[in-house]
C-alpha cells in the first residue's frame, strides 16, 4: 500500500505539470471538455453551451435514425478501458468485445477501441495513464479517491453540465442506474460530478456471509449457532474434538481442473495434482484473514439506533466507529489467544485460505456470500472430492446487536466510478456508449451469453448456467456475468425489476451446488440488511491524501491488537486506547469533524436527513 501511495503522489505531481502545459495551449479544442456546446463532442468545440444544434435540439452532426437511435453522421472514435483477469485471452479480444464494437458502429456509428487494465491495482494503472495524457476516453475504477483528487486538479471532465443539457438522450443509462447513482458523487455546492457511479443489485452487493461446515456440526451433534456465544462455543468444540471431524489429520491429494479446451478430452488428463500436508495442529477453524473479513462482528457492536449523521461521520474507513472497533477487536483477540482462528493470518496470502478450504481443513469462514460455491474456484467441489459428498457449507449469522437483532450494514448499492479524463474530446459518444451498455438486450447477452454454450433456458424463463470449463476461451467471461466489461451494473440486471426471478436464476448458476443452498444463503444475507441513504455534501478537504494511509493504519492496528503477543484480555483496553488515539491524531479526528460540519451546512443541526 505504501508503494501505491508513493506511486499516486508521483502521478499527481506529473499530472500537475501536464495540466500546466495544457493550460497554456490556446488551440481551438480548449474548453471543449468543461461545458457542453451546440457542437458537443466534436474536435472543434468551445466554451459556452446554452445553444443546441439545428437537428431538433440535437448536437451538431447527429440525427435520429428510423429505429430511434441517436447516430453520428460521421464515424466517431472512442477508447474504453476494460478490466482483465483472463488467462487464455485478453478481455479486449473476446467475442463479447467484438460484438460490442460491431453493435456500436451499427447503432450509433461509433468506433470503439478497447484497452485492458489489470483488475487488481487498476487505480494505479489509471493514475499513470492519466498523468501521461494517455488514458482511455472511458475509464472505471474502484478508487473514487483518485478520481476526486484528479478531478479537483482539472484532470477529469465535469459531467454535470453535460447530463443537465443532454441527459434525455441516455434513457437506458438513467433507467438502469437511476439519478440516485448517476449523481451519487455530485458536489451540490460546486455542481461538480467527476464520475458516474455504477449500481449494484442485491446479488451484486459485496455481502459477506459467515459459513460453517454442516458435516462438522453433524459429526459432533451440534446445533447451528445463532448467537456470538454459541458460535464461539462451536469453534471451541471444533478445536477440542478435531479428531472426530471428517478429513482432519489426513494427508490429502487434491486436484483441480486447470484447463479443458475440448469437450471430448479425457478429464483425467486435464487434472493438475498437488500434494499438501498439514498437521492436526494447523487445523484451526478460521474466521478471519484480514480486517475486511470482520464486518459481521463489527456490525454487531454498532448501536441499533445509530443516526445517519453519526454513520456519515464514521463511514469513511475501517474502524472509525470507536465502540464497534474496540469490542470487535476484543473478541478477535480472545479468539486468537484461545487458538480459534488461523494463527498466521497476518502473514498468510489468500491462496492459503483457498488451499485449506479445498482440503477440508477449515470449519468456518467469513467470505463473499457465494465464494464457497463459485465453480471456477472449486472450494466446495474440490473439498467434496477430498472429504466426501457430505462436506458442505451453510450460511449463518450469529451476531446480535444491542437490540438483539442480527443486523448487517452494507454500503450503498453503489459500485465503481466511471470517469472521462480531460483528454476525452468525444463526450457525447462516450455517454452513448454507457447508454448502449445499459440496454436490457445488451445486458442479457453479455451477462448470460449464448444458449447451449453458457446457459440453457428453463421453465419460467430462467437461465440455467452451464459449466464454465466447457466455454471456448474467446467466450470466457472476465468476472462473473462479464463484470469486467459491463460498466454500470454489478449483479444480474433484472434483479432490479424481478428479484424472485433473479434469485431463482442465481440458484441455478452454481453447477454441482443444490439450488436450495444458494437460496438459503441469500435469505440469510438479505435478512435485516440495512443500507444507509447516500449523503451528498461538499468535498471533505481533510480526506485528501489521508484515506489511503488511514486504511493502512487500520489494518496494522487490527493486526497488532489481535495477534500481538503483548496484547491480552487484561490489558486490551489500555492498548486499544493508545492505538486509537494515534488513529485519531493521524487524520481520523479531522475527517470526522469536517464531515460533521459539512452535514450541518447541508441539513442543519439534525441527526437524520429529511424524510426519516
Amino acid at each position: 500500500m505504501k508503494k501505491k501511495v508513493l506511486l499516486l503522489m508521483a502521478c499527481f505531481t506529473a499530472l500537475i505539470l501536464v495540466l500546466a502545459a495544457c493550460g497554456n495551449d490556446d488551440d481551438e479544442t480548449a474548453g471543449n471538455n468543461n461545458e457542453p456546446t451546440n457542437n458537443a463532442g466534436t474536435d472543434n468545440g468551445g466554451n459556452g453551451g446554452g445553444e443546441t444544434g439545428g437537428n431538433d435540439g440535437l448536437p451538431d452532426g447527429m440525427y435520429v435514425d428510423e429505429h430511434g437511435n441517436y447516430r453520428f453522421t460521421e464515424t466517431r472514435h472512442i477508447s474504453v478501458a476494460l478490466w482483465n483477469r483472463l488467462d487464455e485471452v485478453e478481455t479486449s479480444d473476446t467475442d463479447w468485445a467484438h460484438w460490442i464494437q460491431e453493435q456500436m458502429l451499427e447503432v450509433h456509428n461509433i468506433s470503439v477501441e478497447f484497452e485492458t487494465t489489470t483488475r487488481w491495482g487498476e487505480g494505479g494503472v489509471h493514475s499513470v495513464r492519466l498523468s501521461a495524457g494517455t488514458a482511455p476516453d472511458v475509464g472505471y475504477t474502484q478508487d473514487m479517491n483518485m478520481v476526486r483528487t484528479l478531478g479537483t486538479m482539472g484532470g477529469m471532465i465535469n459531467l454535470y453540465p453535460w447530463l443537465q443539457q443532454y441527459g434525455h438522450m441516455f434513457p437506458h443509462m438513467y433507467d438502469l442506474a437511476t439519478e440516485e447513482y448517476i449523481y451519487w458523487e455530485l458536489d451540490p455546492v460546486a455542481e461538480e460530478l467527476w464520475a458516474i457511479t455504477g449500481r449494484r443489485t442485491n446479488l451484486g452487493i459485496p455481502h459477506l456471509a459467515t459459513f460453517i461446515r454442516e458435516d462438522w456440526l453433524n459429526a459432533l451433534d451440534l446445533p447451528i449457532p445463532t448467537t456470538l456465544e454459541e458460535y464461539e462455543a462451536t469453534l471451541k468444540a471444533f478445536r477440542d474434538r478435531a479428531d472426530e471431524l471428517p478429513g482432519v489429520g489426513n494427508d490429502v491429494t487434491w486436484r483441480v481442473i486447470t484447463q479443458h479446451a475440448d469437450e471430448e478430452a479425457d478429464l483425467e488428463e486435464e487434472y493438475e495434482y498437488r500434494q499438501l500436508t498439514i498437521s492436526p495442529e494447523d487445523i484451526i477453524p478460521k474466521y478471519v484473514v484480514g480486517l475486511q473479513r470482520t464486518t459481521g462482528v463489527y456490525d454487531a457492536f454498532i448501536p441499533h439506533n445509530i443516526s445517519e449523521r453519526e454513520r456519515f461521520m464514521t463511514s469513511f474507513g475501517y474502524l472509525a466507529n470507536e465502540h464497534a472497533a474496540r469490542e470487535m477487536m476484543r473478541v478477535f483477540n480472545r479468539w486468537f489467544n484461545e487458538g480459534l482462528i488461523y494463527q498466521d493470518f497476518v502473514l498468510a496470502e489468500s491462496v492459503n485460505e483457498g488451499d485449506m478450504v479445498r482440503l477440508g481443513l477449515v470449519g468456518s469462514i467469513n467470505q463473499m456470500w457465494d465464494q464457497p460455491f463459485r465453480p471456477a474456484d472449486g472450494w466446495t467441489r474440490v473439498m467434496r472430492e477430498n472429504i466426501g459428498v457430505d462436506a458442505n457449507w451453510i450460511a449463518i449469522f450469529p451476531f446480535e446487536n444491542d437490540a438483539g437483532v442480527n443486523r448487517k450494514f452494507t454500503g450503498g448499492l453503489n459500485d465503481r466510478s466511471i470517469f472521462f479524463p480531460n483528454t476525452n474530446t468525444e463526450v457525447m459518444a462516450s455517454l452513448l456508449y454507457l447508454d448502449f451498455m445499459s440496454r436490457p438486450e445488451t445486458l442479457d447477452f453479455l451477462q448470460f451469453g449464448f444458449e447451449g454454450v453458457h446457459h440453457e433456458i428453463l421453465d419460467g424463463g430462467l437461465f440455467g448456467v452451464l459449466p464454465s470449463q466447457y466455454w471456448p476461451p474467446e467466450q470466457n467471461m472476465s468476472g462473473a456475468r462479464n463484470f469486467d466489461i459491463i460498466p454500470l451494473i454489478n449483479g444480474v440486471w433484472f434483479d432490479l425489476v424481478d428479484q424472485d426471478r433473479a434469485f431463482r436464476t442465481a440458484a441455478l448458476a452454481y453447477p454441482g451446488i443444490a439450488p436450495e443452498s444458494i437460496i438459503d444463503t441469500l435469505d440469510i444475507i438479505m435478512e435485516n440488511t440495512y443500507i444507509f441513504r447516500p449523503v451528498n455534501v461538499r468535498a471533505i478537504d481533510a480526506e485528501e491524501g489521508r484515506l489511503g494511509p488511514l486504511q493502512d493504519l487500520a489494518f496494522q492496528m487490527f493486526d497488532r491488537l489481535v495477534a500481538s503477543p503483548d496484547v491480552n484480555q487484561d490489558n486490551f483496553d489500555a492498548m486499544f486506547d493508545a492505538e486509537y488515539a494515534n488513529f485519531l491524531a493521524t487524520g481520523a479526528r479531522a475527517i470526522m469533524a469536517e464531515r460533521e460540519q459539512a452535514w450541518i451546512e447541508m441539513f442543519g443541526d439534525v441527526d437524520n436527513m429529511p424524510g426519516r
